[in-house]
């Protein structure tokens, strides 16, 4: 299968999905992320502080430097294990790459074009796909949540499964429609909240599950028997980003 891998660029789940993807060995796999544009890293840094408070810019700053410094050493011929970023695995496996403003725009619409998908395979990424990108693969859009679909739609299932003390987690592989995480669900798995369990857990945990569940997603759209089970509506949540000065990921 040809497939257009969207990912998040520090996003756990997104380099556990390509990374699977890759591991795999069988398919042709172009790459595409979020790649802001317009705005200082000085205005950036000020935009996060208001929106989300000084914990997550310390931890972001922790993440990008983290990531740079591990580029930096494979460059030099050190191999540290696993990755810290897409750019990391993309470089180290030379996949084909593009960063994009917007999807779904015209620049970005002819480089999807150009590379002929038939599955496009979305991971944590941060842009909603319109039905002009929808109809450029070949055989499906699917996209790998992190909740147990139709509960918690939405950026951060993480925090809110937290937040209403509930019990139970878990990773969902689904069908993209023109909506929010409400496309028919192809496969999904669930995971116990532990009394341990916080953001960051969940976020590793799930991304181990997310990788293993794409790729079977992908095996059986190849062999044309992939599921296509709706989503009960009346089951259905959706939360937006968490309250500012609380923990983001």
């Amino acid at each position: 299968m040809r497939i257009l891998f969207l990912g998040n660029e520090y996003n756990p789940i997104s380099i556990a999905c390509l990374s699977a993807l890759l591991d795999t060995k069988r398919h042709e796999v172009v790459a595409g992320t979020y790649a802001p544009q317009g705005a200082s890293w000085l205005t950036t840094v000020r935009r996060s502080l208001q929106n989300a408070g000084p914990g997550f810019v310390i931890r972001k700053g922790g993440v990008l430097l983290t990531a740079s410094l591990r580029r930096s050493a494979r460059k030099i011929g050190i191999r540290p294990p696993g990755y810290a970023s897409l750019d990391e695995l993309i470089e180290d496996h030379s996949v084909e790459h593009v960063q994009m403003k917007n999807i779904n725009l015209e620049p970005a619409l002819n480089w999807v074009r150009e590379a002929r998908p038939q599955v496009i395979a979305v991971a944590a990424f941060s842009q909603i796909l319109k039905a002009p990108v929808l109809g450029l693969a070949g055989v499906a859009s699917i996209n790998v949540h992190p909740s147990l679909l139709p509960r918690h739609r939405g950026p951060n299932p993480f925090y809110w499964a937290l937040h209403h003390g509930e019990r139970e987690a878990g990773v969902t592989v689904h069908h993209i429609d023109e909506g929010i995480d409400s496309g028919d669900i192809i496969m999904q798995e669930a995971m116990t909240i532990e009394e341990t369990d916080d953001e960051a857990s969940l976020r590793d945990r799930s991304a181990a599950i997310a990788g293993r569940l794409l790729v079977g997603a992908i095996d059986l759209l190849e062999k044309g028997n992939a599921p296509r089970t709706p989503q009960n509506p009346a089951m259905a949540t959706y939360e937006s980003h968490p309250p500012r000065g609380a923990s983001r990921l």
